[in-house]
This record gives structure tokens, C-alpha cells and sequence, in this order.
């Protein structure tokens, strides 16, 4: 039996996030690449890489964005919806927050934390207001786009050591 590792896939409507974290939770892979509409074979490229980067292992996998839920089916593994993830990492992680502004590629989402937690959710003019996380018009002129490590750090990390009760152990198919 290899190493336990844990993993975190994001399937958002724009692009497929990954990390992996070792047994005390460091990071040691992380993948953020878009995919062009076709979710199911980034999702299966990423998870190709990560069984051949990571042969000898097994993971505890958990999946969220407005994408994984068909990801999760195919591959027979929990969701956890990423607004309960992302409220519940901020509940634990970071309590005095009043306030979570997510902005994603099709939507934008808000958690009001006081002594009752609201949630909205706008869609409705918001439409591809993250889609440029990836890219912004500075990076087309050579300029660095945002740093990736606020997203693995504030947002992924904590979901996935949030997530322990959702994972389910998972063994890339066709592997010894």
C-alpha cells in the first residue's frame, strides 16, 4: 500500500482546479488549467496524470464546483456543493469573516455571516464574471495573471481538510 493523499477537484464552469495534499496536508501537486466546455476528459486527463504522477497511492477524493456534480457521477465519488464548502472552511479557518464574495465563471455568490448565515447567489447578469481569473486583458500584453496560490491556500485547502466526512477512498480505474 502507497501513500494516503488527499485530493481536491474543482470542476467550475470555466476550468478544472486540483490540488493534492500529503498526510499533514501540504500541498504537493496543484493543476489549474480550463476546459474549453469538454469537463469530462479534462477531468479524466487531470486524474490520468495524477494516477501517473502518484502510481504507488491512494486518495480520498472530494469534488465541488458547478461541474462536478456530473464528474461525481461518473466517477462514482461524493459532492460537496461549494457553497457549504466554501461557508464551512471559513466557519472553522477563518470565523471573523462577515462577509465571502465568490465570484465564478457563470455566477457570482455571497455569504453574509452573522448571527444567522445568508446566502445569495446571482446569475442572472453575472455571467462570466470569474471566466477572467484566468486570463485578464494584462496577461495578453505579457503581464502575470493573479496568483494561484491565494486560491489553493484560502479556498481549496481548507475545503478539502473541511471535506474529510464527504471523501471516499478512490483508486484510478484500471490500476493495480
Amino acid at each position: 500500500m502507497g501513500n494516503l493523499l488527499h485530493v481536491g477537484l474543482d470542476v467550475g464552469s470555466t476550468t478544472v482546479k486540483i490540488v493534492v495534499l500529503d498526510s499533514k496536508l501540504n500541498i504537493i501537486y496543484e493543476n489549474y488549467e480550463r476546459h474549453f466546455s469538454d469537463t469530462k476528459n479534462t477531468v479524466c486527463n487531470v486524474l490520468e496524470k495524477l494516477n501517473k504522477d502518484y502510481p504507488n497511492s491512494q486518495f480520498t477524493i472530494s469534488l465541488t464546483g458547478s461541474g462536478a456534480m456530473s464528474a461525481a457521477n461518473f466517477l462514482n465519488l461524493p459532492f460537496l456543493q461549494e457553497v457549504v464548502s466554501c461557508k464551512k472552511a471559513v466557519e472553522k479557518y477563518i470565523p471573523q469573516t462577515d462577509v465571502v464574495i465568490e465570484l465564478g465563471g457563470e455566477d457570482a455568490k455571497i455569504i453574509y455571516f452573522d448571527k444567522f448565515i445568508e446566502q445569495r447567489m446571482n446569475g442572472t447578469c453575472a455571467g462570466g464574471t470569474g471566466a477572467g481569473h484566468g486570463e485578464h486583458p494584462g496577461q495578453r500584453a505579457g503581464h502575470p495573471g493573479p496568483d494561484p496560490r491565494y486560491w489553493r491556500e484560502v479556498v481549496l485547502r481548507p475545503g478539502i481538510a473541511e471535506a474529510q466526512g464527504t471523501q471516499k477512498f478512490w483508486k484510478y480505474p484500471g490500476s493495480s
